[in-house]
């Protein structure tokens, strides 16, 4: 184990960081410890806000959802036509195995949990002595301190589980940041910390109310009973006898003085919903991903919102940082990576064919490329061949085109006014 600790250090070039030691440039973001306190008066916090329903649904949703997408290294070339690379570190970090025990799936989504919840998602990347990629480890946040030194940062990392330790360069970690002051990110929980406390503070209240059989809390008033100790066997008793089943009985003279109200009344299954919306509003989440719809038509346009405004900004965060961390500084000008969105953005099956169709008739794809498209075997090297209609040619070749058919003279004449070409002159003469 100590010589595998030795390799990790000498391939992510640990250093002497003297100068991080200044309190005024350390920086570090522990998401998901403490918490903090609202007007509702709940805590709130990384695993406090995963109770929400709506707050975790928006994560998975968006973590499952970029992790199952293929990811794709091109080659690039001067004419700007991409190429697929199939041998490359970072396809296979993130395609094939990161490490010894992870699956792509698994880091990706790990990533994303933790840069959503907590603002940061940390990866160690470990390198040969040639300085390349060969595993990516993931790394609690409260194992990862980001410093801020002379205008380059730095990662400490303090991780006894994967053994861990030492100051990093920039190049070490694989650094997934939300939205915060450019080198490290800011939990959404820090922003959305009332909505999502008046949230919990619903959910909880919703909780006890079912518990107690959605049913009012009050005063029992025992009228003519003064002693304490005969009141509180008297309410005993009665509470006893509504548990059984559901009728209370007391005896002597009982009054009932309402303290609180039912779900209706308190508008509580109404609010329940408007926090729904609300923490949706946090992840730009469309209500259609967290609330079932009894009829959707608008299936591919919802698909293409939630891939362009929800999904999109966390791939490209990722993408970048992967092609600045996993790429050699020759490769970044020729080189890209992307997330494949087609089996998001695929729609229904009519959709899928009007694509297909639109594609292979404009001579755009091929019917290998639309084979691939569907998850299908291509048909060989005759699949790659690309067609376009007969009936259509390049606007410059139209003179040529009609003198080759001997046509005496070139229609020149407008069509009317309606569009449907009644008045067009015959080239036939019919």
């Amino acid at each position: 184990m100590d010589n595998f600790i030795t390799r990790i250090f000498q391939r992510s070039k640990p250093i002497d960081l003297k100068a991080a030691e200044l309190l005024q440039n350390s920086f570090s973001w522990f998401g998901g410890g403490i918490g903090r306190f609202n007007k509702s008066e709940v805590l709130v916090n990384a695993e406090t806000a995963n109770s929400v329903a709506a707050f975790y649904s928006c994560v998975r949703n968006i973590a499952e959802d970029i992790a199952k997408l293929p990811l794709h290294v091109y080659y690039i070339d001067s004419n700007g036509n991409r190429s697929r690379a199939t041998n490359h570190p970072a396809l296979n970090l993130l395609g094939v195995r990161p490490n010894q025990f992870n699956t792509p799936f698994t880091l990706i989504e790990t990533l994303l949990d933790r840069a959503l919840r907590k603002g940061n998602g940390y990866a160690f990347i470990e390198r040969d002595n040639n300085a390349k990629p060969v595993a990516l480890y993931f790394i609690e946040n409260e194992s990862v301190e980001t410093i801020l030194s002379e205008r380059k940062i730095f990662y400490r990392i303090n991780d006894h589980k994967l053994n861990i330790q030492g100051t990093f360069t920039n190049d070490a970690v694989l650094h997934l940041r939300g939205m915060g002051n450019g080198y490290i990110g800011v939990s959404v929980l820090d922003y959305a910390s009332e909505s999502i406390g008046k949230a919990i503070a619903a959910q909880q209240y919703a909780g006890k109310f079912f518990g107690s059989g959605a049913n009012m809390t009050g005063l029992l008033k025992f009228i003519g009973m003064s002693d304490e100790t005969k009141v509180a066997k008297a309410k005993e008793a009665f509470i006893n006898s509504y548990k059984k089943d559901g009728i209370g009985a007391t005896t002597g003279s009982t009054e009932f003085i309402k303290l609180s109200y039912n779900a209706d009344e308190t508008q509580l299954i109404q609010t329940l919903a408007e926090n729904t919306k609300d923490v949706a509003r946090w992840f730009r989440m469309p209500l259609s991903k967290l609330q079932t719809s009894e009829a959707v038509s608008n299936v591919e346009a919802l698909a293409i919102e939630y891939v362009n405004d929800c999904l999109q900004p966390w791939m490209t965060r990722l993408e970048q940082e992967i092609k600045d961390k996993l790429f050699t500084e020759k490769e970044k000008p020729v080189m890209s990576v992307d997330f494949d969105t087609f089996m998001l953005l695929k729609g229904d099956t009519a959709a899928q064919e009007r694509r297909v169709k639109t594609m292979f008739y404009i001579g755009a794809s091929s019917a290998n490329d639309s084979l691939r498209s569907l998850g299908l075997n291509t048909i060989g090297k005759d699949g790659e061949r690309r067609f376009v209609p007969v009936n259509m040619l390049p606007i410059d070749l139209v003179d040529e085109f009609w003198q080759s058919k001997g046509a005496a003279n070139i229609p020149t004449q407008s069509p009317d006014s309606t569009g449907s070409g009644a008045n067009n002159a015959n080239v036939n003469g019919e």
